[in-house]
């Protein structure tokens, strides 16, 4: 009886280590991942909320929105969001936490990639009209 307390024990604590592992992957995997002070150099697609335009950029290191358009110079840029049911970009105000989309209300919105969203056309929501 004891030898089976000490095993059920021991798979416990092999299943805490695993849960505890996961839950950190995740933590400074995904939620630090977007802190500007961790991440490295990357481009990144943002919008000008000048003109409309989406914009491959460069985001450095420690960087945060809204970041200098390169043509302007101006700190225009603020980062692109997808609506992927309406298949459109639009901005997010730096600081914001998007759960919908601003426009249309559609819960389903995530960051845009270059690779797969730059072509998709801007559309901006009330209130942030170029």
């Amino acid at each position: 009886m004891a030898k089976s307390r000490g095993s059920a024990k021991a798979i416990l604590s092999i299943v805490a280590i695993v849960v505890a592992a996961g839950v950190l992957y995740w933590y400074f995997g995904v939620q630090v991942g977007d802190n500007p002070a961790i991440q490295r150099d990357v481009e990144v697609l943002a919008i000008d909320i000048e003109t409309g335009e989406a914009v491959e950029v460069l985001k450095k290191k420690g960087e945060t929105f809204p970041l200098k358009n390169p043509e302007t110079g101006e700190e225009t840029l603020w980062r692109a969001y997808v609506n992927y049911k309406g298949r459109f970009l639009f901005p997010a105000r730096p600081g914001t936490m998007v759960t919908s989309c601003p426009i249309t209300g559609d819960p389903e919105v995530g960051g845009a990639s270059i690779e797969e969203h730059k072509d998709y056309p801007v559309e901006m929501p009330p209130g942030i009209q170029p």
